[in-house]
């Protein structure tokens, strides 16, 4: 009765649905939008009580007495999610921004960012996602899009909006698929607000777009391991290595999958290969001290002979020889090490202070006059 005398008061209208059962409230709500074709709420409920065909033509109305209503577009999006017309999404949000723009809506990029979180929050993360597609390099160079969108995507994070962080990063690493840096970030994001699933699909993408990129890899084979897949891991060193035959931190960390799973002769092979290939001082270094975890004296000394040939000026190379000759030779030969490594290495404190240790065997006079 109360409508009948005051037929444009939304506050009635939406009082008198609340109290009818959904079929009735659809009739109400058809009555409504006759009286208050501005209401968008009322047409947003509509919409929602029908089925996907008749929520079409609901929202089709809807635009029709609305076109500078952005709220519609955005209930029709989720509608075809809803729907699963996964691939209608786009085009539509495009549709949207071009009619709005005939109607002199003119949206920021900011304001589309908004309603990205906005359709994230509302567990829509399809038209989200779309959103963030088609509206996020609004207005941006190309040499500001790196940048920017690691910002927003920073941003939106930080506000508690992983999915559209989410969707800025895979929208950039599409545009700039061999940038390490987006990659990296998004490895990131997927391991703190993804499954262990989404953030292995991830890394195999990632390697193959950045395969000179030791970090992704290392990433990659770090979650296998921790998801306790040795063979994964070590599947994922070994094609790293290949891409990178020359990477120190590929190959260390190889040799402590194989190590920590009790597999020294692995990580023997790996270093043997590894210094054959322009080894690095660590590399060296780790195949010196794994001979000596192992307790093979012969071996572990004609490394060290071996690695002081190439770096005759390192002094923990040198230090290691000495320990060896102290432990399986005698005093006499560690100094006599010692007295060579100084030689070449006068500036190493560190050789100095283990060599004093030695001497202080025979006397703490002795021990201070080499010092």
């Amino acid at each position: 009765r109360a409508l009948t005398f005051a037929p444009n008061s939304e506050s009635l209208w939406k009082a008198a649905i609340e109290l009818e059962r959904p079929e009735d409230a659809k009739i109400l709500l058809g009555r409504a939008v006759e009286c208050l074709p501005n209401c968008i709420d009322m047409w947003i409920a509509l919409a929602n009580l029908e089925s996907y065909e008749s929520a079409k033509k609901v929202l089709n109305s809807a635009r029709e007495k609305n076109p500078t209503e952005l709220r519609i577009w955005i209930c029709a999006a989720k509608l075809e999610e809803a729907n699963n017309k996964i691939d209608r999404l786009d085009l539509l949000i495009k549709t949207a921004i071009e009619v709005l723009k005939n109607h002199q809506v003119n949206l920021s990029r900011t304001d589309w960012l908004e309603e990205a979180k906005r359709a994230e929050k509302s567990e829509a993360p399809h038209t989200c996602a779309a959103i963030v597609r088609t509206t996020i390099g609004q207005g941006l160079e190309d040499d500001e899009k790196k940048k920017t969108w690691l910002q927003d995507a920073e941003n939106v994070l930080v506000q508690g909006h992983p999915h559209t962080a989410r969707s800025i990063l895979r929208h950039a690493v599409s545009l700039f698929p061999s940038k390490k840096s987006l990659w990296i970030d998004f490895a990131l994001l997927e391991k703190n607000h993804g499954s262990r699933e989404s953030l292995d699909a991830l890394l195999v993408q990632a390697v193959a777009n950045c395969p000179k990129a030791e970090v992704l890899w290392l990433m990659a084979a770090k979650e296998k391991w921790l998801a306790e897949d040795v063979d994964a891991a070590r599947s994922i060193l070994r094609e790293a290595f290949i891409q990178n035959p020359l990477s120190e931190r590929i190959c260390l960390a190889a040799v402590k999958l194989e190590q920590k799973n009790n597999q020294p002769l692995r990580a023997r092979a790996i270093l043997g290969k590894a210094r054959e290939n322009a080894g690095t001082q660590k590399v060296w270094i780790k195949s010196i001290k794994l001979e000596r975890q192992l307790g093979n004296v012969e071996t572990e000394r004609q490394i060290i002979q071996n690695a002081l040939k190439i770096f005759p000026k390192n002094d923990k190379m040198w230090l290691l020889s000495a320990q060896l000759e102290a432990a399986v030779s005698s005093d006499e030969a560690s100094r006599r090490i010692f007295r060579q490594a100084l030689e070449l290495c006068p500036h190493s404190a560190n050789l100095w202070i283990h060599g004093s240790r030695l001497e202080e065997k025979v006397s703490a006079t002795t021990a201070r006059s080499f010092l």
